[in-house]
C-alpha cells in the first residue's frame, strides 16, 4: 500500500515512522516516479535512454524503450526485468497510490484491558472495501463539491481520499482520480484523454478480504479513449493485472492492571489490485493491437483470505502458497518485507507478495506484426526479460538483454549488455561488489542506502554512486562516462509555526549543508575520435547552492559547461516559485491549529523558466524564457456549478475533488470528533508564453510566442485557442476553431443537416467527432502582420475520421476572427481526399489544380508502393481489369507481392510486378513513382517516374548509410560519429 499509517494509543513506535512497504514491482514505482518527475537536471540527474523498436500502426505508434536515470540505490526494492536501475514500459500500464487501510493498522489499540485492532463492524467494512469507481459516502442527501467543502459536517460520513491512478502507455503520461461523485479527471499535459466507465450495472467494489472477483469486469478493466478515435483496454483478465497480498503482524507486550504483562501478536491480511496492464487497442482505422499475458490458476491465492483479521489468542489457518505450488500455477510473484522495531517490545512486520502480469507477445491481427518477449527466471524466482523478438512481415529482430548477477551474497542482476543484432552496448557501474540483504533496513532520510543495516540518515558518502551506472559503451565504439558527486542545498521547504502555517523555503545553516545523496556531477562522451568533458554545477548567482531539500533535493538553477563548447545555464520553477497551499478548512477542531495535508503543486514544479546559452568566451548567445499557466483563480471565487446554470465557470470549478477527513472514535462506530477539507485541483500546468532572443553581434533579435488556453469547463482541452507570435515585423495570431464550438447546429446524434453553403457547416461531422472525443481544429484563421486575415477549414469524412478537404480562403474574403463562416465561393479548395480504405489510407487525392493522385498501399496497407498521378482511382483499376471499390486494389498483384516481401529476392519479385505497372502501355502518360520496403528498417527503394531506381542502403545499426543507383554508384553517403 502506499501508506499505512499506524494509529496507537499505547504502543513503543513513533508515530512519525512509516509503515510501508513495497506492494509493487519496481517498474510501478518507477512509472509514478516518471509521471510525477518533471526535469531531469531539477533533480540532479540524467537520463539515458535506448530504443529498442518503432512499428507505425494506425495513427499511433508500436514502440518502445528502455531507460536509465540514476538517482540513489534503495537495497530493498527488487531490480526491474531489465537489470538494476533500467527500466521501460513495454505495451502500456496503469497503477494507482492506494490510500485505504486496507490492514486496518489504524485501527490497532493496545489499551491496558484490550489489546487488538478493534474496530466496529461497520467500520472494518467501509475500510477494507475497495472500489475501482470511487465517491463519497454521505449521512443524506446527494450535496454538491462545494458543499461538501463548506460544510462536510451537514452531509459527510467518511473519509474521501481517492486512489490517484498513473498511466504511461503510447506516449500519454499522467494520472487520473475520481471526485467525490465517481466521475474521472485525467491530468496529462499532451492530450484530451477520457477514462470510461463501467459497461454494466454490476458491482465496482469487492471486498479486499475476500477472493478477488477476477471475472467482474468493472473491477478488472479500465478503459481510456484517446482524442484521436483509439480506444485502449487496460486489464479485463486476471493475467493483465498485478494483484498485492498483504499481511500485517503486530507483535509485543501489553499490560493489564489485572494480568500484569502478557505478550500477543495480532494479524491481518488483504489482497486487492495495483495495476491494470494494456490488453488491447482498438484504432480509430478499425485495426487492433493484442497483448497476451502470462495465463496462471488464479484460484491458488484464494485461501491465503480464508482468514483475514487474527486478534490474540488466535491464528490464521492457511499461509501464502510455497513456490512449488505457485510454479505449478503458472503464477509469479514478487516479494518484499519491512520489519519496524519499536522503542519496546513492538515488533511490526508487513510482508507483501505481488502477483505480477507478465507479457509474453504483443500483436496486430490481419498484419505479420508480432512481438514476443523471453524470460529467465533467478534462483529466488525473480524474472528477468532474456529477450524480444520482433516478427514484421516475415523478418525478425533479435534484442538481447544479457544479465549478470553482482553484488556477492547479495545480488542483484545487472545489464551487462544489450544486442540489436549486430549492434552491441555495454554496461558498467559503480560499487557492485558487496550489496545488502533485501531485507535490511539500512536507508537514509532520503530513502537510499546509507552502507549499513540499520536506518537513518547516515553520513558516509562512500555509498551514494552505488550501483549507479557508470559507463556505456556504444555499438560506435564511443562512450559515456558518468560521474557522480554529494548533493548539497543552501534551503529547505517547510511550514511556518504560526498561523497560517503557510509553506516555505527557508534558508538552511550551514550553507551549502551536504546529504548522502547523488546528483550528476560530469560526463565525458567520447565519439571514436575526441573527448567531450561536460560538468554540472548546482550554484544560485549568490554563489549558494541552488538546491532546496525537501524529502528529495532539488535544484533551481543548474549550469552545464561542455569544455571548450560554451555552457547553458538552466532555471527552473521550484518550491519558492511554486510553493505547496495550505488550504486545509477545519470543523470540529481548535481553529488555527496545524494539519499536516497540503494541497501539493510538485506538478508546477521542474518546469523549465530560463535557458541561456554561451559560448566558451562567456558572451551570452541565445536566451529562452518560459511563462506558464495554473488554470487557477482563488478558492473564494469557486462557484457551485450544480447549482448555476453557469456560462462563465472556469475549469477550476469542475476539475477538482474535495480531500476529506474525520476522524471517528475507532473503538465504535461513533460520531467524528473533527473534520476538514480541502480543495484538490486536478489541472495541467501548461506553456503559454515563449521568448527567444538572439544576441547578434550586440543586437537583439527576439521572437515571442503567446498561447492562450480555454478557461472555460465546457469542454474544456489542454490545446492553444490562439496562439501570437511578436516579431520585430509585428504580431500575428492564429485562433483554431475546434468541433464544440460549431456543432450547435447539430444538438442531437441524428437528423443533423449540413450547410454546404458555408465554412463552418460540416454539422454531422462536428457532432461525430464531439461524441468520439476527436479535438482536432476544424477552422485556423490567422492574422498576419498587415492585419489581414485568412482562413484554413478542415473537413472531415464522417467515419472514419480522418481528413476529406482542406480549402482555404480567397485573398478578396472578407472575414475576421468572429465573422469567419463565409460563403463557399470566396474560398479555393487545396486538396481533396477523395477516396480512403477501410484503415483510413488516402486512396486517391486531389489538389488545387483538380489533378488526382492515386496511391496504392502495400505491406498490410501499412505503406505506399505506387503513387501515380493524373487519373482517378476509378480509371486506374478499370485499366488495370479490377473492380473499382475502395478496397478491390487489394487482389493487385503488386499488393500480394508486397505482402510476401521478406528478403532480396521476394523484393525483386515486387520490383519485377511494380515494372509491369509501369510498362502498361494505357499508363505510359501518367507520372508513376513507385517503392520498396524494410518495414522494420525504411525505405529500400524509390523508382521516380524516370523510371531510374535508387536503392537505399543501411548499415548494421539501422541507419541510413547511402543511396546508390542500379550500376552501385553512390548517389549521397552519410557519415555517422557519436557525440552526447
Amino acid at each position: 500500500m502506499k501508506k499505512t499509517k499506524l494509529s496507537v494509543l499505547l504502543l513503543g513506535i513513533c508515530l512519525g515512522t512509516n509503515v510501508i512497504a513495497q506492494d509493487r514491482p519496481s517498474e510501478s514505482l518507477s512509472l509514478i516516479n516518471g509521471v510525477t518527475t518533471n526535469n531531469d537536471l531539477y533533480n540532479g540527474t540524467l537520463t539515458v535512454g535506448i530504443p529498442l523498436y518503432k512499428i507505425p500502426v494506425g495513427n499511433m505508434e508500436l514502440s518502445s524503450q528502455i531507460s536509465n536515470t540514476p538517482t540513489g540505490f534503495d537495497p530493498k526494492s527488487d531490480e526491474s526485468i531489465f537489470g538494476m536501475g533500467w527500466y521501460g514500459n513495454l505495451f502500456g500500464q496503469i497503477t494507482r497510490e492506494v490510500n485505504k487501510d486496507f490492514l486496518l493498522t489504524n485501527f490497532f489499540v493496545n489499551d491496558p484491558e484490550v489489546v487488538g485492532i478493534i474496530a466496529g463492524q461497520e467500520l472494518k467494512d467501509r475500510e477494507t472495501q475497495d472500489c475501482i469507481i470511487q465517491s463519497q459516502e454521505f449521512t443524506s442527501g446527494s450535496p454538491t463539491k462545494k458543499q461538501i467543502l463548506e460544510n462536510p459536517n451537514s452531509y459527510v460520513k467518511a473519509d474521501f481520499k481517492p486512489d490517484k491512478f498513473y498511466f504511461d502507455f503510447f506516449g500519454y503520461k499522467g494520472y487520473f482520480v475520481f471526485d467525490n461523485k465517481g466521475v474521472p479527471m485525467v491530468f496529462c499535459e499532451n492530450a484530451k484523454l477520457q477514462v470510461l466507465g463501467p459497461g454494466s450495472l454490476a458491482s465496482k467494489c469487492y471486498s479486499v478480504t475476500s477472493p478477488i472477483p477476477f471475472d467482474n469486469i468493472n473491477i478488472n478493466q479500465i478503459r481510456i479513449i484517446d482524442d484521436k478515435g483509439n480506444t485502449f483496454y487496460f486489464g479485463g483478465t486476471f493475467d493483465a493485472l498485478d494483484v498485492n497480498y498483504s499481511q500485517y503482524r503486530n507483535t509485543g507486550t501489553w499490560y493489564s492492571s489485572n494480568l500484569g504483562a502478557r505478550g500477543y501478536s495480532t494479524y491481518s491480511r488483504a489482497g486487492y489490485i495495483v495495476s491494470w496492464y494494456l490488453k488491447e487497442v482498438k484504432l480509430a482505422n478499425g485495426e487492433t493491437i493484442v497483448a497476451n499475458y502470462k495465463t496462471g490458476n488464479s484460484s491458488i491465492l484464494s485461501p491465503f483470505l480464508q482468514k483475514t483479521l487474527v486478534n490474540p489468542g488466535d491464528s490464521f489457518p492457511t499461509s501464502f502458497p510455497s513456490q512449488a505450488d505457485l510454479t505449478q500455477a503458472n503464477i509469479d510473484v514478487t516479494q518484499s518485507r519491512e520489519l519496524i522495531a519499536g522503542s519496546t517490545d513492538a515488533i511490526i512486520d508487513i510482508q507483501n507478495f505481488t502477483k505480477r502480469a507478465i507479457l509474453q507477445s504483443v500483436e496486430v491481427p490481419g498484419k505479420e506484426i508480432k512481438i514476443n518477449y523471453n524470460y529467465i527466471k533467478d534462483i529466488n524466482n525473480l524474472i528477468h526479460l532474456n529477450n524480444i523478438n520482433v516478427n514484421y512481415f516475415g523478418k525478425t529482430e533479435n534484442i538481447v538483454f544479457n544479465q549478470l548477477p553482482l553484488g556477492g551474497t547479495n545480488y542483484r542482476y545487472f545489464m551487462e549488455s544489450l544486442l540489436k543484432n549486430d549492434q552491441k552496448y555495454s554496461f558498467e557501474y559503480y560499487k557492485t561488489d558487496n550489496l545488502p540483504n533485501k531485507y535490511w533496513n539500512g536507508v537514509n532520510g532520503y530513502g537510499f542506502w546509507n552502507g549499513t543495516q540499520y536506518s537513518g540518515i547516515g553520513s558516509n558518502k562512500d555509498y551514494i554512486d552505488a550501483t549507479l551506472l557508470k559507463k556505456i559503451t556504444y555499438p560506435t565504439k564511443g562512450y559515456s562516462i558518468f560521474n557522480y558527486e554529494n548533493s548539497d542545498y543552501s534551503k529547505i521547504s517547510t511550514i511556518s509555526s504560526a498561523p497560517p502555517f503557510t509553506p516555505q523555503a527557508i534558508d538552511y545553516n550551514p550553507n551549502p549543508a551536504y546529504a548522502t545523496t547523488s546528483r550528476i556531477a560530469s560526463k565525458i562522451d567520447f565519439d571514436g575520435q575526441n573527448s567531450y568533458i561536460t560538468n554540472y554545477t548546482y550554484k544560485l548567482a549568490n554563489n549558494a547552492s541552488s538546491g532546496i531539500s525537501g524529502g528529495k533535493i532539488k535544484f533551481s538553477q543548474v549550469t552545464e559547461n561542455i569544455s571548450n563548447k560554451g555552457y547553458t545555464e538552466y532555471f527552473f520553477s521550484d518550491y519558492i516559485t511554486n510553493p505547496d497551499v495550505n488550504s486545509a478548512r477545519n470543523y470540529n477542531y481548535t481553529t488555527n491549529a496545524y494539519i499536516n495535508h497540503l494541497q501539493g503543486r510538485h506538478y508546477e514544479r521542474g518546469k523549465l523558466l530560463k535557458k541561456k546559452e554561451y559560448d566558451s568566451n562567456n558572451k551570452l548567445l541565445k536566451e529562452y524564457q518560459y511563462e506558464y499557466q495554473g488554470f487557477l483563480r482563488p478558492e473564494s471565487e469557486l462557484v457551485d456549478l450544480a447549482l448555476n446554470n453557469c456560462t462563465t465557470c472556469k475549469i477550476s470549478d469542475e476539475n477538482y475533488y474535495v480531500y476529506t477527513e474525520v476522524n471517528e472514535n475507532h473503538v465504535q462506530n461513533g460520531f467524528s470528533t473533527r473534520s476538514y477539507t480541502m480543495y484538490i485541483p486536478v489541472i495541467p500546468y501548461l506553456l503559454k508564453k515563449e521568448k527567444v532572443i538572439d544576441y547578434l553581434n550586440d543586437k537583439q533579435v527576439s521572437v515571442e510566442t503567446n498561447t492562450k488556453y480555454r478557461e472555460s469547463n465546457i469542454f474544456w482541452h489542454p490545446y492553444p485557442e490562439e496562439v501570437q507570435s511578436t516579431t520585430s515585423t509585428g504580431t500575428s495570431i492564429k485562433k483554431y476553431v475546434y468541433p464544440y464550438e460549431l456543432k450547435a447546429g447539430c444538438p442531437g446524434l441524428r437528423g443533423c443537416s449540413d450547410d454546404t453553403t458555408i465554412v463552418g457547416g460540416q454539422f454531422a461531422s462536428y457532432s461525430t467527432m464531439v461524441n468520439s472525443n476527436i479535438w482536432t481544429p476544424v477552422i485556423e484563421i490567422v492574422k498576419n502582420e498587415n492585419n489581414k486575415y485568412s482562413l484554413q477549414e478542415n473537413l472531415f469524412h464522417t467515419w472514419p475520421i480522418v481528413p476529406k478537404k482542406i480549402r482555404a480562403s480567397k485573398l478578396n474574403a472578407d472575414l475576421d476572427f468572429t465573422n469567419y463562416k463565409i460563403s463557399l465561393d470566396k474560398t479555393v479548395d487545396q486538396v481533396n481526399y477523395d477516396v480512403i480504405d477501410n484503415r483510413g489510407n488516402y486512396i486517391q487525392t486531389t489538389d488545387k489544380l483538380g489533378i488526382p493522385t492515386v496511391t496504392i498501399y502495400g505491406y498490410k496497407q501499412s505503406l505506399p508502393i505506387l503513387k501515380i498521378t493524373g487519373l482517378t482511382y476509378a480509371q486506374l483499376m478499370q485499366t488495370l481489369g479490377q473492380p473499382t471499390s475502395s478496397t478491390d486494389y487489394l487482389n493487385l498483384s503488386i499488393v500480394a507481392k508486397s505482402n510476401a516481401d521478406i528478403d532480396t529476392a521476394s523484393e525483386q519479385s515486387l520490383v519485377d510486378e511494380l515494372n509491369t505497372v509501369r510498362n502498361n502501355p494505357s499508363l505510359k502518360s501518367y507520372p508513376i513513382t513507385t517503392y520498396t520496403y524494410d518495414p522494420l528498417i525504411g525505405v529500400t527503394s524509390i523508382t521516380p517516374p524516370s523510371g531510374v531506381r535508387e536503392n537505399y542502403i543501411y548499415d548494421s545499426a539501422g541507419r541510413l548509410q547511402k543511396i546508390v543507383d542500379v550500376n552501385e554508384q553512390i548517389v549521397k553517403e552519410m557519415k555517422y560519429n557519436y557525440k552526447n
